[in-house]
């Protein structure tokens, strides 16, 4: 091998390991959108079953929502059901966005892409520099814009996730409900128990 392509193969396993920043690749859209500018809403989830549950619905009403918030103009949206790991489909949306003379507006960072390390035991992975890069190749000169601050914490994402589907299924944070009440009547009902006259074990004198 070459000491070119030595240098070549270095270089990218250095960008394998190295946790991208993705606000060099993404916008955030307090600063990057105003009024009048176009948008094409970018929303992805990974699995079926979260479509069938309302998620994708959920997440394009919030972007509209932000998007009327931002003075922008919606001009299209594209979903996806699918891993994060490989951002093919952001092709698309891009292709779409550019003839559209629109710039891509996704959720969060993890809309757009994920690192392969992402599990559901390792949800603090974040997307790598050659990930971000790959991203940004299928976008093709598309500006990709986030509602949430672009280098936000996996917590800070998480956070922002529940609570938007909080706010738009009408669930309130905290406990859920129906364990609240389940407690409720197992006071009661210990209440109840001990007002009940009490009965001795035992047989009498006679």
């Amino acid at each position: 091998m070459s000491h070119y392509k030595r240098r070549r193969v270095a270089y990218i396993e250095q960008l394998r390991r190295e946790r991208g920043k993705a606000s060099d690749y993404i916008g955030h859209a307090a600063q990057q959108l105003g009024p009048g500018d176009r948008i094409v809403l970018c929303c992805r989830v990974s699995a079926c079953e979260q479509n069938r549950n309302g998620n994708l619905d959920d997440s394009e009403a919030n972007l509209r929502r932000r998007a009327e918030a931002l003075g922008v103009c919606v001009v299209g949206s594209y979903r996806h059901v699918g891993s994060g790991y490989d951002p093919w489909w952001v092709g698309r949306a891009a292709a779409m966005a550019s003839e559209l003379r629109a710039k891509l507006f996704a959720e969060s960072p993890d809309r757009f892409i994920r690192s392969p390390k992402y599990s559901k035991t390792s949800q603090d992975a974040q997307a790598r520099e050659v990930d971000l890069r790959y991203l940004a190749w299928w976008a093709n000169g598309v500006p990709l814009v986030t509602d949430l601050e672009p280098d936000a914490t996996p917590s800070e994402t998480r956070s922002y996730q529940r609570k938007r589907g909080q706010r738009l299924k009408g669930k309130p944070g905290g406990r859920p409900r129906i364990l609240d009440d389940r407690r409720a009547l197992a006071r009661a009902v210990g209440k109840l128990m001990r007002t009940l006259p009490r009965h001795g074990s035992g047989g009498g004198n006679g």
